[in-house]
């Protein structure tokens, strides 16, 4: 078993769902943060989500609007904790603009 502290970057290129993250086979990522950041003008909507295997949508963060040159971190305060995703599972951005400037801190544990 081996683990390898990775990022993952994405910066949306307009109103769309976006995979940021596809758990490799024979991986457990365990996620310490999603932050998003906006350095450009106007709010920018924005939900995250993960599909189990690849199929279907559990929402780990609801619609939240990132203000004009500000940032969050969806896995700090209310939720306080790390996401853990197993092999297969996507991880998604859906956002309402271009510019939204993402980065997923991600430990991942190979289990072959």
């Amino acid at each position: 078993m081996a683990n390898s502290y990775k990022r993952f970057t994405l910066v949306s290129t307009g109103a769309a769902t976006t995979t940021v993250l596809t758990v490799p086979p024979a991986t457990t990522a365990i996620i310490k943060s999603i932050i998003l950041a906006n350095p450009s003008g106007g709010g920018i909507t924005v939900s995250c989500s993960f599909s189990p295997l690849g199929v279907g949508t559990v929402v780990v963060s609801p619609t939240a609007t990132v203000a004009t040159l500000t940032y969050i971190d969806l896995l700090a305060g209310k939720i306080a904790g790390p996401l853990i995703l197993e092999a297969s599972d996507l991880l998604k951005i859906t956002t309402s603009a271009a510019d939204l400037n993402v980065t997923v801190s991600a430990l991942l544990i190979d289990r072959s």
